[in-house]
């Protein structure tokens, strides 16, 4: 089983992704965060595997969050979900230590593979 924590900004977005891996027997939801700090302590206290996170939220967000995170939790394995298709918007997130990339409007089709991926330990 992946246990995988959500942070996102936006409670549309979450309850989407918690709905679309609760429909998978292969992922447990463990909690969710709206800004940077609720993130953190979400992963400091759940035990998560992958971290699906909106580097654009309130709060310590982005490369910042994603560089804390690895370094308080090495084994996690982030998912970086955003609304940017631009390659320049992948690059940073990567370069800090995020191993998957995956834009909105692809959520539906590849979220699952994408957990699957960064989970194992490649990269997506």
């Amino acid at each position: 089983m992946i246990k995988v924590a959500i942070s996102d900004a936006h409670a549309v977005t979450r309850a989407g992704v918690r709905s679309e891996l609760e429909s998978d027997s292969e992922f447990e939801v463990v909690g969710e965060g709206v800004d940077g700090d609720s993130t953190i302590a979400l992963v400091r206290t759940t035990g998560a595997h992958v971290l699906t996170l909106d580097v654009s939220m309130p709060g310590v967000h982005g490369i910042e969050l994603i560089t804390q995170l690895r370094n308080e939790k090495s084994s996690l394995r982030i998912l970086v979900l955003t609304m940017h298709s631009e390659a320049i918007y992948a690059v940073r997130p990567f370069k800090a230590g995020a191993p998957g990339f995956l834009t909105k409007p692809r959520l539906r089709s590849d979220l699952t593979n994408a957990i699957r991926k960064v989970a194992s330990g490649r990269f997506t």
